[in-house]
């Protein structure tokens, strides 16, 4: 009879260990799906932000992983708390799968913000370096020396090497 108690016990402990672990899933979840996490202006911020999140989905990995080990050790007992606590384990594994899966696509999407945005600033940059050049290029050449003729030239010949570097 004592057996049997521990066994209970035990049980119901692993029960518990699965709702917490649960919890923090569900926690996890919401903040990710979290309209401030979701429309967060500063990508770098969300991106660090993102990690630390990332590194909380790998810890709870590992408690699951700890969890199914345990849960193994009452593989020879049948009865309704067993298949309560296995269907708990279940549930907190699929909703743990759609965490990592959200947390992908999360992932994904923020990269591809980070991706156009480093576009915009590439785009910005050869706007100003193409204006610095059409203002070279038309330019009036009026030179009072031979020196400031050379100086011209050159600016012109990089330009036009430049140019050629981009078509």
């Amino acid at each position: 009879h004592q057996q049997k108690l521990e066994v209970h016990n035990n049980l119901l402990s692993h029960l518990r260990d699965i709702e917490t672990v649960h919890s923090s899933v569900v926690a996890l979840m919401e903040t990710f799906a979290s309209e401030e996490f979701q429309k967060a202006t500063n990508i770098d911020e969300s991106m660090q932000k993102l990690n630390l999140l990332e590194s909380e989905v790998n810890a709870i990995a590992d408690a699951i992983r700890k969890l199914k080990s345990f849960h193994k050790r009452f593989s020879d007992i049948d009865n309704e708390l067993k298949q309560n606590v296995k269907e708990k384990l279940q549930t907190l594994e699929k909703d743990y799968s759609e965490l990592v899966n959200f947390s992908k696509s999360t992932r994904q999407r923020f990269e591809d913000i980070q991706c156009v945005q480093q576009i915009r600033i590439d785009l910005d940059d050869i706007n100003h370096w193409l204006t610095e050049k059409t203002t070279v290029s038309m330019s009036p050449a009026i030179v009072k020396d031979l020196n400031a003729l050379s100086l011209q030239l050159e600016k012109h010949k990089t330009s036009q090497n430049e140019f050629k570097k981009w078509y």
